[in-house]
């Protein structure tokens, strides 16, 4: 038998992407079930899942029979050590969504991917609206 983590090594989730300012975004998300083509502004977010557990499984929190077409949304905040100097760029690297991702930043759409479990990256930056704390959807 094989014991499985609840929870990722605290260190680079991607030890050949090292990168001198970044944070981990696993942990609680608030959660819910929606259609194909809804948007934020519909959700009712009704429950909590463990990223990055999927919702079928059952360190997520949840341990769904299914869910199609599952959303995500949770608070980040920008401290000093995090803070973007003149000229740099927020990134946002996802390395396993399935199958579709559309993500929005502080309520404005930034992109997009389809693929099983393939990395993407999308930059945030023009999306971040004033102050510390920002929303991704």
């Amino acid at each position: 038998m094989v014991d499985v983590p609840t929870r990722p090594a605290p260190d680079h989730p991607c030890p050949t992407f090292a990168r001198p300012r970044w944070a981990l975004l696993d942990g609680a998300w608030d959660f819910c079930e929606g259609h194909p083509n809804d948007t934020p502004s519909d959700w009712a977010w009704d429950r909590t899942i463990e990223a990055p557990f999927p919702p079928e499984s059952p360190a997520s929190g949840l341990g769904l029979d299914r869910c199609d077409h599952p959303r995500y949304r949770r608070t980040f905040r920008f401290d000093d050590a995090l803070a973007l100097a003149e000229g740099e760029r927020l990134l946002l690297h996802c390395e396993g969504v399935d199958h579709v991702a559309r993500v929005w930043v502080d309520g404005h759409f930034v992109g997009g991917h389809e693929g099983g479990y393939t990395p993407f990256v999308l930059d945030v930056t023009d999306a971040l609206e004033e102050g510390p704390e920002h929303e991704l959807v």
